[in-house]
């Protein structure tokens, strides 16, 4: 057993050793850090005492580590928190355990901070005949009137205070002397326990006798009746007063006096207007409430109005008919005017053909004035109220249309028969009969009779123009001069009129020119076509003169 222990005792030396030297080198690689020492932050604030009063009372602080030790530091010495005394104190009476003792000293509660109202509690030792009042922490007692003492002990004064005028009754009381003391006992007409006596008004009390139409004025202990405005009496007794009949009324000389229980009342009489007291006429014209006919003068008169027929009617005035002169033959129209009845009167208008006011009326000379309806080939002619028309020679028609063939209006151009007229105007082509001319001449020949050579403006002239070299007698031409040339600037083209080509055109050929100034129309009996040709070429020519329209 002892060789057993003595070889444990060696193993555990050894391990020991070899433990102490591997946590000495242990610590050695671990120890990186630098050695924090601990520190106190600062105290909190004292906390709420644990008791109001007495002689338990205690607070309590702390304070935290700022910062706790660290890496082997030295720790904070002392304590985290502490605590003192509070609240051992008592503001009346001792402290007593966890409050105070409030024997003897007038006060109550936990802390003896609540005055004990002794008169209330009946804890006082006042006399039965005197009064207690309470005082902090305390009372007093005082004998009351008529006795006499220290308040604990009163003994009754026999003195009549009602005689000595030294009693508290009000002015409108009777005070009564009694054994040590007196009573008070309000008047008649008042109200109060003596001391303080309070009027009573019969008025708002509904107490007084005043009549019904009477007013009721309250006075000290008492009341005074009045009849009201428009009744007459005592008060007690009122009677209505008829001021109609007394001629007290205040109503206007135009309202009408109406008696009511204690006034009157006024009403403006019919055709006035206002309260009854003041009545201003009513202008029935003016506001349009008379009954006058609408054919009728209506006329203000105070409190009414009239009415009167106006001219050209007839009747009482609420009624008018109107007078139809024209048929009694009242009128004053000329011979030659039309009377138109109106309401109330009549127009005269002149007749047509006339002039004038219709009472006057003179013949218009249509003629003369250039107001006739004749044709322009015609000749006016007047007559009474009107006038006539007659066409000259050698026009055609009943005077207001006037037609003539233009083979009448330029005889001197032959054959009649190419004679065309299209859109007012006339058209001739020379034949094989007529001399051919040049471009110049041509146009002089045209222009002998006022006109031109025909200018081709528009598609439905081209047309026509072909369609009229068809129909013309003789034998018709292949080629016309037409009244276009470019003979003041070359390829400007300008009509007879002097206005440009337009962007109508029918040109056979574009190709350009120069000697060729003057413009044909070519023609088959298939197409129409102008040409550019020299103007000194003797050719057939249209003409295109004023028509008879």
């Amino acid at each position: 057993m002892n060789h057993r222990r003595a070889n444990s005792l060696l193993v555990s030396a050894v391990l020991v050793a070899l433990l102490a030297g591997e946590s000495a080198a242990w610590r050695r690689r671990r120890q990186t850090c630098s050695p924090i020492n601990c520190q106190w932050g600062p105290w909190t604030s004292w906390s709420s005492c644990s008791y109001q009063c007495g002689a338990f009372g205690t607070r309590t602080r702390t304070r935290p580590y700022s910062p706790a030790a660290s890496c082997g530091g030295a720790a904070c010495s002392g304590s985290n928190s502490e605590t003192e005394d509070c609240n051992r104190f008592c503001p009346n009476g001792s402290p007593y355990q966890a409050g105070c003792d409030c024997t003897g000293t007038g006060y109550t509660g936990t802390c003896c901070d609540v005055d004990a109202d002794e008169c209330a509690l009946g804890t006082d030792i006042c006399h039965e005949h005197a009064t207690c009042t309470n005082t902090p922490g305390s009372f007093t007692c005082t004998c009351n009137g008529g006795y006499s003492g220290d308040g604990y002990t009163c003994s009754p004064n026999e003195v009549d205070e009602c005689a000595l005028g030294t009693h508290t009754c009000h002015a409108a009381a009777t005070c009564t002397n009694t054994p040590g003391s007196f009573t008070c006992a309000c008047n008649s007409g008042y109200t109060g326990d003596g001391n303080t006596c309070t009027d009573n008004d019969e008025c708002t009390l509904g107490t007084a006798s005043c009549h019904e139409h009477a007013t009721c004025t309250n006075t000290p202990g008492g009341f005074t009746c009045d009849c009201n405005g428009g009744y007459t009496g005592d008060g007690s007794t009122c009677t209505d007063v008829n001021e109609c009949d007394e001629g007290t009324d205040t109503c206007d000389e135009h309202a009408t006096c109406t008696n009511t229980p204690g006034s009157f009342t006024c009403a403006c009489n019919g055709g006035f207007t206002g309260d009854g007291f003041t009545c201003t006429d009513i202008d029935e014209c003016a506001e349009g409430t008379d009954t006058c006919d609408e054919d009728a003068t209506c006329t203000n008169t105070p409190g009414s109005f009239t009415c009167a027929c106006n001219g050209g009617y007839t009747g009482d005035g609420n009624t008018c008919t109107d007078n139809d002169e024209c048929a009694l033959g009242t009128d004053t129209c000329h011979a030659a005017a039309t009377c138109t009845n109106t309401p109330g009167s009549f127009t005269c208008a002149c007749d047509s053909g006339y002039n004038g006011d219709g009472n006057t009326c003179t013949d218009i000379d249509e003629c003369a004035e250039g107001t006739d309806t004749c044709d322009e080939h015609a000749t006016c002619t007047n007559t009474p109220g009107s006038y006539t028309c007659a066409c000259d020679d050698p026009y055609t028609g009943g005077g207001y249309s006037c037609t003539v063939s233009c083979s009448d209006l330029y005889p001197g151009l032959h054959p009649a028969g190419n004679f065309g007229e299209f859109r007012g105007q006339c058209f001739w082509s020379s034949s094989h009969r007529n001399p051919k001319l040049d471009y110049t001449a041509a146009r002089q020949a045209c222009g002998l009779y006022g006109g031109t050579l025909a200018m081709i403006k528009d598609d439905a002239t081209q047309r026509f123009l072909k369609n009229h070299l068809k129909g013309t007698s003789g034998r018709t031409q292949r080629n016309y001069w037409i009244g276009l040339d470019d003979l003041n600037s070359e390829r400007s083209f300008l009509w007879n009129d002097g206005s440009p080509l337009g962007s109508y055109r029918r040109f056979r050929s574009s190709a350009p020119h120069r000697i060729r100034d003057c413009v044909v129309l070519w023609r088959t009996a298939r197409l129409a076509h102008w040409d550019i040709k020299s103007c000194d070429l003797t050719m057939a020519y249209i003409c295109q003169l004023a028509g008879g329209s």
